[in-house]
């Protein structure tokens, strides 16, 4: 027995089996989410509470090392002009990190938040606000809350003064 398909009903059988082919491929995709643990990380100036933007942040463990993904790139990101960068930590992330940053579009940042570990299943729940050793009273002005994912970290930017005593030999 032969088959005939005519033109039309060629292109709306082939028509048919992208559609159920595509709605397949979402299917799965919703069935099996992407598993990777993201954290949302804030870097706010400790003098105004406003974002800082152009801040690279790089994760590290707990001795020091900087933190690598799969394919053995460091874990890090620059912030955007809301002051916010999305990382993607390991499959097997450490069970508390710490973090370097810099830039700011200023010679240099004041780490206000560096020097400390955070908890990764804490910031995953409910949010961390990291301690501001640049002033203690901006937390209270703004009344700063995190999200679950999120890492509210502090710096301080240079003045241009400062930038400029560097400067000078």
């Amino acid at each position: 027995m032969c088959f005939y398909v005519s033109c039309k009903s060629g292109q709306r059988y082939f028509m048919a089996l992208l559609t159920v082919w595509a709605f397949a491929g979402l299917l799965l995709a919703q069935t099996h989410p992407d598993e990777r643990i993201r954290i949302e990380i804030c870097v706010i100036n400790s003098k105004n509470g406003k974002p800082l933007k152009n801040v690279l942040v790089v994760l590290h463990g707990i001795a020091g090392q900087a933190l690598k993904d799969e394919h053995g790139k460091f874990v890090n990101g620059t912030t955007n002009k809301l002051g916010e960068v999305t990382l993607q930590l390991p499959s097997s992330p450490p069970e508390k990190l710490g973090l370097f940053y810099a830039g700011g579009r200023t010679c240099q940042l004041v780490q206000c938040s560096s020097s400390q570990t955070y908890g990764v299943a804490e910031i995953l729940k409910t949010g961390t606000i990291a301690a501001n050793t640049c002033s203690s009273s901006l937390k209270r002005r703004y009344k700063m809350v995190p999200k679950p994912g999120e890492l509210i970290i502090f710096a301080e930017p240079y003045s241009k003064w400062q930038c400029a005593a560097q400067e000078i030999p």
